[in-house]
């Protein structure tokens, strides 16, 4: 399609159930495989689709080598790409009705759940699409996610500019600032307020919910394998990201495996990131 942002789509052990290819009709897209191994029995499957052979060993650091791969290889300075998760399953929005409203009264009414429903391909929101890059370019956006949770009920307002950019589904610009390698596995939180420290805000478009299934085999793993990887990631982060952050304790989880922010107001999040970006001048 005419000036819609090349797609990556990083993928290990999934050849036998590439899911989100299905979201993908009319769209271009390359697929990321680690080595030529991946790559033959990938092919055996589909045969049309485009690889990449990045030759980047699996483990720590994997995902976010293969993002740097792209930035450093794949795309032009300037250029808006995007990344998905091989398995990303169902994209849904907020139906045509109530898309112009930037915020929806979603508690009441049940009838919401239907209309943050919809669901579509990636070709039918490529216009919706074009137009949170627009939003981003006119207002110093270099990364665009989406809403990082199904649920109608905490997805009232159509856009936010401080949280989480979920993985799975991200749009960036080439602007200089690349993956922080010293994690190894939470790279889209990291990117997240890498992204926010640097230029002051994300656009996060909470209207459009790309639906995946988490720590599924494959990948970069199950959650008992990656328990490690996310440990050391939060650590990381919350030292080096003091007061922005806090642990996110869930259900059956280790309490400190996750994430989420402390501070969410704008005015309060500029006051951190003048101390941070004073500090780190010291």
């Amino acid at each position: 399609m005419k000036n819609f942002p090349k797609v990556f789509v990083p993928s290990y052990n999934r050849q036998d159930g590439l899911k989100v290819v299905d979201l993908l009709e009319g769209i271009p897209f390359t697929v990321l495989l680690h080595n030529e191994e991946q790559l033959k029995m990938y092919r055996q499957n589909y045969p049309k689709v485009d690889f990449v052979v990045t030759n980047i060993p699996t483990g720590y650091h994997a995902m976010i080598r293969t993002r740097n791969f792209v930035y450093d290889n794949l795309v032009n300075d300037g250029e808006w790409f995007i990344f998905l998760d091989d398995n990303n399953y169902m994209i849904t929005r907020v139906d045509d009705s109530h898309y112009g409203f930037q915020t929806l009264d979603v508690k009441s009414d049940k009838k919401f759940q239907d209309v943050y429903s919809k669901k579509c391909t990636l070709k039918e929101i490529s216009s919706l699409i074009l137009g949170d890059i627009s939003i981003a370019e006119r207002t110093g956006v270099r990364h665009i996610g989406f809403a990082p949770n199904a649920n109608y009920f905490f997805r009232p307002k159509k856009y936010r500019n401080i949280g989480y950019s979920k993985g799975n589904a991200t749009i960036t610009k080439k602007d200089g600032l690349r993956w922080d390698e010293n994690l190894r596995s939470m790279d889209d939180y990291s990117f997240s307020v890498q992204q926010l420290v640097t230029y002051g805000k994300v656009l996060i478009n909470y209207y459009i919910c790309f639906h995946k299934k988490h720590y599924t085999p494959g990948g970069i793993g199950t959650y008992d394998s990656r328990l490690p990887m996310k440990l050391f990631d939060t650590g990381y982060l919350m030292k080096k990201y003091e007061g922005l952050l806090r642990y996110s304790v869930k259900k059956g989880m280790h309490p400190q495996s996750d994430l989420t922010f402390r501070i969410t107001n704008m005015n309060s999040f500029k006051k951190w990131r003048t101390n941070y970006l004073r500090n780190a001048k010291a």
